[in-house]
């Protein structure tokens, strides 16, 4: 060993003179010298963290050093890939990051990894605009994402909030009515909104986003005690690691449910899209695409936004919508490009070394800061925003029941969604989706586990933007 240090960069620095390099007693304290595999490899890490501090903190924001730092001792730490004793400078033969032995040194954790595997950044840094180019703008535009979303509707919140609050400061028992009207279910005036597939899919929404979320952020946010408090809860990183694949599973299938979903409503749908002669008409395909019963996006949410912008500031009555609004419609589209962006970036950090077989290896440091941000967003999104417009609004406090019981009172629709109700009687139809009440006997449980579920959702955003804030700040 002692003469594997001397031929080290260490050894060689202080047989040249240089005194501030380590030697045996830093690394191995004398009150304490044991087996490199009886040591926890976080202690080993703060070792080489009190020389390379700028290094150390690069690898913290790496998979390998959040999970670390979280307690999981099977991931890479930096003898790992730089050896204890012979730890050489890369540009020597016989280093084990040398260009020759680099796949070798990547291959003793990955099997199979290439060549091109060898090429992933264990040091990479997304703000380093010089050095790391392509994470620099990945971060950059993914963080650009995140600050015009929020800002967008951060601004449309406080509008909105601040209308409520200007409505009841003027009459309030007039709001308190409103409220009571907006919520009344009046016996044999029930309506169907969703059908049984979207509410189990939608259940299966809430499940896999508090999974994700509970098992994903901790690790974004690893140096904070409630992060390392949710870990040990779940019982550490492994176990929240195989959470968060099962919870990614669940994503994937409930998005294929959604879309063999969609596909039977359009075969369904087929003698509306057809002319009177049996051709398949592109005119009657783009207004069922597009129509009032889709939640696709169209010129008519367009002037929703703005009147209901005019009713924030008292420049306008406040609009009546159909059966889905423009933020409902904003979620629904959000959920689509979310789960594209993370769910491709977390397989190609699932599966590195077949990833590597067709891309570089620093593809997997972009795809995790994609994944990373993308989440962020996502999480941040839903957490605050989607919340208000579902639940903390005056109309719907605390909890809005609909994806539960399926059903809308007949006040609900003519308070929140008069077009709709409208167009449905003008059509005739609206007594095709008349319901009774059947769901009496099991709301006490939905109730519960759906108030269960926003408060756990709204306590992991209380810990989010607390730690996004002391970052910001300095705190």
């Amino acid at each position: 060993m002692a003469e594997a240090y001397r031929r080290s960069i260490h050894g060689r620095l202080l047989t040249e003179g240089n005194s501030d390099v380590p030697v045996c007693t830093d690394c191995h304290p004398a009150h304490r010298i044991t087996g490199a595999a009886q040591r926890r490899k976080l202690d080993d890490e703060k070792l080489c963290g009190r020389c390379h501090a700028t290094q150390m903190q690069r690898y913290l924001q790496t998979y390998h050093g959040r999970a670390l730092n979280l307690g999981h001792g099977e991931v890479a730490a930096c003898h790992d890939c730089h050896g204890h004793h012979e730890i050489l400078p890369a540009t020597d033969p016989a280093s084990t990051l040398s260009a020759d032995n680099r796949q070798a040194t990547c291959q003793s954790c990955h099997p199979q990894s290439t060549a091109s595997f060898a090429q992933f950044q264990a040091h990479g840094d997304h703000t380093d605009r010089q050095n790391y180019p392509v994470l620099f703008w990945t971060f950059v535009i993914m963080t650009g994402l995140i600050v015009s979303t929020f800002g967008v509707w951060g601004v449309h919140t406080l509008f909105w909030g601040a209308r409520m609050w200007l409505d009841y400061r003027r009459d309030p028992a007039r709001f308190r009515q409103q409220k009571a009207n907006a919520r009344k279910e009046v016996e044999g005036k029930l309506y169907v909104r969703f059908n049984p597939i979207d509410r189990f899919c939608h259940t299966l929404v809430i499940t896999s986003f508090l999974v994700l979320v509970g098992t994903g952020m901790p690790l974004k946010f690893h140096g904070s005690a409630w992060a390392r408090a949710i870990f040990d809860l779940l019982g550490g990183p492994e176990v929240a690691a195989t959470l968060h694949r099962i919870g990614a599973f669940i994503t994937g299938t409930y998005l294929l449910l959604h879309v063999i979903r969609l596909l039977v409503a359009l075969v369904r749908s087929r003698a509306v899209l057809r002319t009177e002669d049996g051709r398949l008409s592109p005119r009657r395909f783009v207004g069922v695409l597009f129509g009032p019963d889709s939640p696709l996006p169209n010129w008519q949410d367009a002037r929703d936004l703005v009147a209901h912008s005019k009713w924030f500031v008292g420049r306008g009555p406040r609009p009546d919508f159909d059966r889905f609004t423009y933020w409902e419609k904003f979620d629904y589209l959000a959920e689509f490009w979310g789960s594209a962006f993370i769910g491709v970036s977390g397989l190609v950090m699932w599966f590195p070394e077949q990833v590597s077989r067709v891309a570089p290896g620093w593809v997997v440091n972009v795809a995790h800061v994609i994944h990373s941000q993308e989440a962020l967003l996502a999480a941040g999104f839903i957490l605050t925003f989607h919340f208000f417009n579902a639940h903390f609004r005056s109309e719907k406090f605390p909890l809005d029941t609909v994806m539960f019981s399926g059903r809308v009172t007949e006040e609900e629709m003519l308070h929140e969604r008069r077009r709709q109700y409208d167009r449905l009687v003008r059509q005739g139809t609206l007594e095709q989706l008349r319901v009774k009440d059947e769901w009496a006997s099991a709301k006490w449980l939905y109730n519960t586990l759906g108030l269960v579920m926003v408060y756990v959702g709204v306590a992991l955003a209380v810990g989010i933007f607390w730690t996004l804030g002391q970052r910001i700040w300095g705190g």
